[in-house]
C-alpha cells in the first residue's frame, strides 16, 4: 500500500514541473544591417550576472525562421549585478517580403508573421505566450 501512495506523488510531481516549465519571457526587436535582418532578444526578467547572454540557434525550414533558446552563458567572471540576459542574432537575408518568425524554448513555441516595409518592419502575432515585440 505505502508503494502505491508514493508512486502517485511522483506522478504528481512529473506533471507539476511539466506545467510550469516555461518560465522565461523574452522581448525582442528587429533591424536591417547590410541586407541582413538583426534580431535582438532580451528576457524580460533580470538573471544574476551581469553581461549574461541567452542560448539561441537559427533554422531556416522553408518560408520560416526558428529560433530555439536553450538556457544562459554566465559571463566569467559572473559580476555581482542583475540584468536582463541578451542575444544579437541574424536571421540572414530574407529573399521574401513576408516570413514566418518561430521563437521555441523547450516545448513551447510561439509564431509570428514579419513583413518588411519601407519603414522597417511590421509584426504580427500568430500566437504568443511568452515573446513580445517591440519597436
Amino acid at each position: 500500500m505505502n508503494s502505491f501512495k508514493m508512486r502517485i506523488a511522483i506522478v504528481l510531481l512529473v506533471a507539476s514541473s511539466c506545467a510550469v516549465s516555461q518560465e522565461n519571457s523574452y522581448r525582442f526587436t528587429l533591424d536591417s544591417v547590410d541586407a541582413h535582418i538583426m534580431m535582438k532578444l532580451q528576457t524580460v526578467a533580470p538573471v544574476p550576472c551581469l553581461g549574461s547572454t541567452i542560448r539561441t540557434e537559427t533554422r531556416q525550414i522553408g518560408d520560416t525562421v526558428v529560433v530555439i533558446t536553450s538556457g544562459f552563458i554566465r559571463p566569467t567572471p559572473c559580476l555581482d549585478g542583475v540584468a536582463p540576459a541578451t542575444a544579437r542574432i541574424s536571421l540572414g537575408r530574407q529573399p521574401k517580403a513576408v516570413f514566418v518568425l518561430s521563437i521555441r524554448e523547450e516545448t513551447a513555441e510561439d509564431l509570428w508573421v514579419v513583413s518588411r516595409t519601407s519603414e522597417g518592419f511590421s509584426v504580427t502575432p500568430v500566437r504568443h505566450a511568452f515573446t513580445t515585440f517591440s519597436q
